[in-house]
């Protein structure tokens, strides 16, 4: 309903519920991170700056695949995925012929 005052009419606002929420009702939290986006700028640029100093173009995919594999296995590690750490290293192993 509105209401008049001083010969306007001001309409009632209710609050806007949140978007989203998890079962505790605290907000989710933005969908991207420091840890998410600064990668995404820094690879390419360490890449750009290796072949600039004439490392070949294999040895830079090798060694910034290995850092981003350790980076998602660490951030696996530190936030429980547990389970699909586990499953990842049989993979790798299986690859690498170890088992």
């Amino acid at each position: 309903m509105s209401k008049a005052r001083g010969g306007h009419v001001v309409p009632d606002v209710q609050p806007a519920k949140a978007l989203r929420s998890d079962p505790a009702g605290e907000p989710v939290p933005h969908r991207l991170s420091l840890a998410q986006v600064l990668p995404t700028i820094t690879f390419p640029t360490i890449g750009c700056a290796l072949y600039s100093e004439g490392m070949p173009l294999a040895a830079i995919f090798e060694l910034l695949l290995g850092c981003g594999a350790i980076g998602v296995l660490v951030t696996l590690g530190v936030t429980g995925g547990r389970r699909l750490l586990i499953a990842l290293a049989h993979g790798v192993l299986a690859l690498a012929g170890n088992r």
